[in-house]
């Protein structure tokens, strides 16, 4: 089972921060991300891009294929874009360039008359696709998450809490324009984990008749507490888990039994640009043209409980989370050795904390990525190290990228003294993709047949991207 290396994709100048796989019709392509804003979508069976733009002034936290074949991302400009690339038909296909790097065209305000230029050259040579802008917090490195058209991120003002958003209005027509699609509402607005959790035992304590209660939030350390979020995750359209940085994970449920959705007709027109001046996701829809929308009117907020919780990667961060669905559980990674594993509930009506959990010490720290199938778990640390094991946890095999130690371009430019680049080996992620969905081919249809055989989509794919710009895909 150990991989075969099949080809690697250059084509970042930057560091890069996350990839996704990117499924349309019978295709699957990938979307790869950098530190300077940069993204490309990839086609994985020619090794070139489908189209390339800078889409972010910052570091892009977050990718995530959505709904209606919608692409979102999350930077650290405190922006998340929605695009709708694959009706764009006039992007570039040239790899990044250098010169745009410290481009930052979607800032507002007076800028020098020479970036002014370059701005302008920018979008003249790498068109952005028709997209819409959600200013959010971006105080930390914590991603965002999507499911059932509703967005989860990190509060506006405090990273400790999360604000719950509904993006989209359920729709069955295919051919809405973006901002015919979106349907822009924050439904919960800084949600504090540690009041729920106080609040939920503290109704168990009562209901056993235990005087005892959770100490105020005066009373109690920052350290008792859960800290910022790292990392959060849907499993499901109504439950989410979030890895906190004390090592608590926690399990959320939302009830929407108790919100009634009004939906009215009600003709206004809009041509307001993105103010990112405000909040959330209030008054941002930015418009061009006069169109009518439907409005709809929250009249209770959905009630968000915690169901579970577990502090087996106390003291250290939580650094990835993944769904296994073969096992019903969740698999959690941190900072630390332990890899622990998470059953998933069935019903939410009981509040349960786990003191233990099944969890196996994989005797290497910092467990920066997890991707796992039916068959196979794959592990990536932040130093590079890749380690695949079987559904017993039995190491199959180990992979590490080699790069030479010295940087030996920089260091024949000139009287430049060589040394080591501490961060060409350090992993982003893993991604295990499942082969695409093919049609029965002909044995008498010879160009199908060779087309098929160079498709490696077809197969499971392992792609792990690095800090030095760099993606490797493997068969597995």
């Amino acid at each position: 089972m150990k991989p075969i290396e099949v080809c690697s994709l250059r084509g970042h100048l930057n560091d890069i921060t996350c990839t996704e796989p990117y499924y349309s019709a019978e295709n699957v392509s990938l979307i790869s991300a950098d530190s300077k804003g940069w993204i490309i979508w990839w086609d994985i069976n020619t090794r070139r891009p489908n189209c390339v733009w800078k889409g972010h002034d910052s570091n892009i936290v977050t990718i995530r294929q959505i709904c209606n074949g919608l692409l979102l991302t999350h930077s650290k400009d405190s922006d998340i874009k929605i695009w709708d690339i694959e009706k764009f038909k006039d992007g570039s296909r040239e790899m990044p360039a250098e010169k745009y790097n410290s481009v930052q065209y979607f800032n507002v305000g007076d800028a020098e008359e020479n970036d002014n230029i370059l701005k302008n050259e920018l979008l003249e040579k790498f068109p952005l696709p028709e997209h819409t802008v959600i200013p959010v917090n971006a105080l930390n490195y914590c991603n965002v998450d999507y499911s059932n058209y509703h967005l989860i991120t990190p509060a506006t003002t405090d990273s400790n809490n999360f604000d719950l958003y509904l993006i989209f209005k359920p729709s069955d027509q295919n051919d809405q324009s973006l901002e015919e699609k979106l349907n822009l509402k924050r439904v919960a607005t800084s949600v504090d984990p540690w009041k729920l959790y106080k609040k939920t035992i503290n109704h168990l304590n009562k209901e056993q008749g235990v005087e005892s209660e959770i100490g105020n939030e005066d009373d109690i350390l920052k350290r008792d507490r859960f800290g910022i979020m790292m990392k959060v995750m849907f499993v499901g359209d109504d439950l989410f888990y979030i890895g906190y940085e004390s090592g608590h994970l926690i399990g959320f449920h939302i009830d929407f039994s108790g919100v009634t959705n009004n939906e009215k007709k009600e003709p206004t027109p809009h041509s307001t640009k993105p103010n990112k001046n405000v909040s959330g996701l209030s008054g941002l829809l930015g418009s061009k043209s006069k169109k009518s929308f439907d409005r709809t009117i929250i009249n209770k907020d959905p009630e968000i409980k915690v169901v579970y919780i577990n502090d087996s990667c106390s003291p250290n961060p939580i650094l990835s989370l993944e769904v296994d669905k073969v096992g019903n559980r969740i698999i959690c990674g941190s900072t630390g050795k332990q890899l622990t594993f998470h059953e998933i509930p069935h019903e939410f009506s009981h509040f349960r904390e786990a003191k233990d959990c099944e969890s196996y010490n994989l005797r290497h720290s910092g467990i920066q990525s997890i991707s796992v199938n039916h068959s196979l778990l794959v592990v990536g640390f932040w130093d590079g190290i890749i380690k695949g094991y079987n559904r017993d946890i039995n190491e199959v095999f180990k992979y590490s990228k080699r790069l030479p130690r010295i940087d030996v371009l920089e260091s024949n430019n000139g009287q430049v003294q060589p040394h080591e680049r501490e961060s060409s080996m350090r992993l982003c992620t893993t991604k295990l993709v499942m082969p695409k969905e093919t049609l029965k081919v002909s044995t008498k249809d010879y160009k199908s047949l060779i087309k098929r055989k160079r498709d490696i989509t077809t197969a499971n794919l392992l792609i792990s991207s690095y800090y030095d710009g760099t993606i490797t895909i493997f068969k597995i």
